[in-house]
């Protein structure tokens, strides 16, 4: 196994340097850093520093580069749409891809996700079920009455973004069969990597707050029942 030279070393930074975006492939860079400067002290790398230079290297051959531009240059209002609404999932899902959360919520609009990121987070399990849920033609409407089902989870819906306040259980139970009204469809992100799990505002007949439901806490509500 060749001996990478120092030059060699050398053009391969100033190569992941020039083609790199400032937030991404740190570790490569320090990598390099680092064997750059114990090639000035020796003569020989170990095999395993070989190998990570030459996967270095395939990852920033020409052909490589010319893949990442055309990605960039075909970045796209949907793939920043999907991440978005990714983002919002893993805000509360914590700690997983916590870096991508905050750099596509800190700027919605000029966000930009290499490939390898944007696949990674939207194309894993729970990241498709959250775009899954936005696919789904949404079974109520604004202004239809609803009914709340027995096995609601109106405590994860109403749930504070304050870390240090817990869902409140009681709040399944106490508005059980209650009638209201849709107020607002979309009304929160999708949270939960559950299908049914679009969220709706609703005025509980008799209330004067409205409160958020996922969809799989409504039931369509007989005639009769609607005053």
């Amino acid at each position: 196994m060749n001996t990478p030279s120092l030059l060699e070393v050398e053009c391969l930074l100033d190569r992941v340097y020039e083609n790199s975006e400032a937030y991404e492939d740190l570790w490569e860079k320090g990598f390099l850093e680092s064997v750059h400067e114990q090639r000035k002290k020796r003569d020989y790398l170990s095999e395993g520093q070989i190998r990570t230079i030459n996967k270095i290297r395939d990852q920033y051959s020409q052909e490589a580069i010319l893949e990442k531009q055309a990605w960039k240059e075909n970045w796209s209002d949907e793939h920043r749409d999907a991440a978005i609404k990714v983002a919002h999932y893993y805000e509360v899902n914590k700690p997983y891809f916590s870096d991508i959360v905050l750099r596509v919520l800190s700027d919605k609009e000029n966000f930009f996700l290499t490939e390898r990121d944007y696949t990674r987070f939207t194309n894993n399990k729970y990241a498709l079920k959250i775009l899954n849920n936005y696919k789904e033609e949404l079974k109520f409407k604004v202004g239809q009455p609803v009914q709340i089902r027995a096995t609601n989870k109106l405590d994860l819906a109403n749930v504070s973004d304050n870390p240090w306040v817990y869902p409140n259980k009681s709040e399944r139970r106490k508005y059980v069969d209650r009638v209201g009204f849709v107020i607002e469809v979309d009304a929160k992100p999708v949270r939960r990597a559950a299908s049914g799990s679009r969220m709706y505002k609703v005025l509980i007949t008799g209330e004067v707050a409205p409160i958020y439901a996922h969809e799989s806490d409504l039931k369509r509500v007989k005639k009769c029942l609607v005053k």
